[in-house]
């Protein structure tokens, strides 16, 4: 491995300011995908269960309710919205092959042809060029210009650091400014071993101490985790650890019981919960972090933890666990 290649960053890391959120639920149980609109407000929702019904959607009205229905018959998948709203990315029916394509829709305008359902997406680096991931090429991430429909390749995974030993697992996750990859070794259970810093624009591993435990944010270079109680982060370009905040009793909860919940798309907004959340309980405690803002907000009385959060940050959507998919609400929020 080369030195480490420490560079400055564009923005510093503080610790977070604690405030109460005001959480006001909705009318309605609300489907497992939504779309939201430009102002912020849920546009429309549909299900996904039983099998199918994720192309039967509902429009949704100012306070939660359902005011019309509508089919998505070329639906195949799950949608994805980018970070300022204005588009929805999905895989439908091709019209010329009758395969599977992707397809990104305007909410202003009209539907535009992506590429074969080979691709999937990854995440969002600004709020015109997502990135995608190749199923004919695993590892292999494009760019697309949403605008411009010009697609090129930012990556393309290295060799591995090291040999992997036998029914090891490997992959690269890469930011979403396609700056650093990070390469991670699991036991056949999924527990990491090693994870190495890789730097794309020198195509070469770079000295760094990166925690197992941990993950990228959607924007930027972000990585975040827990040790103990603390909320950790740095951003790669110094890997300079923060201790973002302090949240009593994360550490001694045993597996299963903390839910890192909701990211949003463009990295401002994190949610978690503590505590066993069911058809009849909401979680112990439910968290947002607003990174934007500097503060973190703890909901009092939680319904669910928090699953999914609108562009503007003004709703929000508590889920609970029920038997065959989550149970989900509308809810307005209020962070001062």
């Amino acid at each position: 491995m080369s030195p480490s290649s420490q560079t400055a960053c564009a923005t510093t890391l503080a610790p977070l300011r604690p405030v109460t959120a005001t959480v006001t639920l909705l009318p309605n149980e609300i489907g497992h995908q939504s779309v939201f609109g430009l102002d912020g407000s849920l546009l429309a929702t549909s299900f996904g269960y039983p099998l199918g019904v994720f192309r039967h959607w509902w429009e949704v009205g100012a306070s939660g309710e359902r005011v019309r229905e509508f089919e998505w018959p070329q639906l195949r998948s799950s949608v994805g919205q980018s970070p300022e709203g204005r588009w929805v990315v999905y895989v439908g029916d091709d019209p010329t092959t009758g395969g599977g394509a992707t397809f990104v829709r305007e909410l202003s305008g009209g539907t535009r042809y992506l590429g074969s359902d080979g691709l999937v997406l990854e995440g969002w680096p600004d709020a015109d060029h997502p990135l995608f991931e190749s199923r004919t090429e695993p590892g292999v991430i494009h760019r697309i210009d949403l605008r411009s429909l010009v697609d090129e390749i930012v990556f393309r995974p290295p060799p591995p650091p090291t040999p992997a030993a036998a029914g090891e697992q490997e992959w690269f996750s890469l930011t979403s400014d396609a700056r650093w990859a990070i390469f991670t070794r699991a036991r056949g259970n999924g527990e990491p071993t090693r994870m190495d810093l890789f730097d794309v624009a020198r195509q070469t591993y770079v000295v760094a101490s990166l925690p197992l435990r941990s993950w990228i944010a959607p924007r930027g270079d972000l990585l975040m985790w827990f040790e103990g109680d603390d909320l950790r982060a740095m951003h790669l370009c110094d890997r300079r650890a923060v201790t973002l905040a302090t949240i009593p009793g994360v550490g001694i909860k045993p597996p299963g019981v903390f839910r890192l919940s909701a990211m949003s798309a463009d990295a401002r907004f994190l949610g978690f919960a503590v505590g066993l959340t069911d058809l009849d309980r909401g979680p112990e405690r439910a968290v947002i972090v607003d990174l934007h803002r500097g503060l973190y907000a703890d909901i009092t009385q939680p319904w669910g933890y928090v699953s999914q959060i609108s562009p503007d940050g003004t709703y929000g959507v508590p889920s609970r666990v029920s038997y065959h998919a989550t149970s989900n609400r509308l809810a307005r929020l209020s962070i001062p």
